[in-house]
């Protein structure tokens, strides 16, 4: 039986210096790009140190997913209080990063990555029905679906879209923007 490993502090200004440099490495260049030697490098520490902080490079993959998603809740949230969560939802996916296929491509043989991005795709998606639900209690709205419907709807297409745009496919964007644009200027007097 093997004593299980002691990694550094979770709340370490080196762990979250490692997190960002690693975040970045991915966002410039990919995550076959991101292994412990270059994690070092960039930030001056030995690989040893890397490893300290996190077991596993599929480790730091992680915690990227986990501090993303941490960011990306913090700004829904908060654009949510501020303006039509349907207008906010349809935006915010538009706007989303390769980063975001390069993580999903390592969920798919991973399966810590996988479950951690599920969970974190699971609590964006219950804050993003909460504020649809909000919206419409408050403006008394009453959509054709329930409000989990156009929740995943609005994500989604908006994914595909920014997704499609990535790889530089683009049939049907412009139509389905324009569609999405009229229904959501219907709510944007709310």
């Amino acid at each position: 039986m093997s004593a299980k490993r002691r990694l550094g502090a979770r709340d370490s200004e080196v762990r979250t210096r490692l997190v960002d440099a690693a975040a970045e490495i991915v966002r410039e260049e990919g995550c076959a790009a991101l292994t412990a030697g270059r994690l070092a490098k960039t930030v001056g520490l030995s690989r040893q140190s890397v490893h300290y902080y996190f077991g596993t490079i599929e480790d730091i993959f992680i915690e990227i997913l986990r501090s993303q998603a941490a960011e990306v809740k913090r700004r829904a949230l908060e654009s949510f209080a501020a303006g039509n969560p349907l207008r906010v939802i349809w935006e915010f996916r538009r706007a989303t990063s390769a980063m975001t296929s390069e993580l999903m491509a390592m969920a798919i043989r991973s399966e810590a990555i996988r479950t951690e991005m599920a969970r974190s795709m699971e609590q964006l998606a219950g804050v993003s029905v909460a504020a649809v639900e909000d919206y419409a209690r408050r403006n008394s709205v009453e959509f054709p679906v329930p409000a989990e419907v156009v929740a995943f709807v609005l994500t989604n297409m908006s994914y595909a879209i920014a997704l499609g745009r990535e790889l530089g496919a683009t049939a049907g964007h412009e139509a389905t923007i324009d569609a999405v644009e009229q229904w959501l200027a219907k709510f944007d007097r709310n």
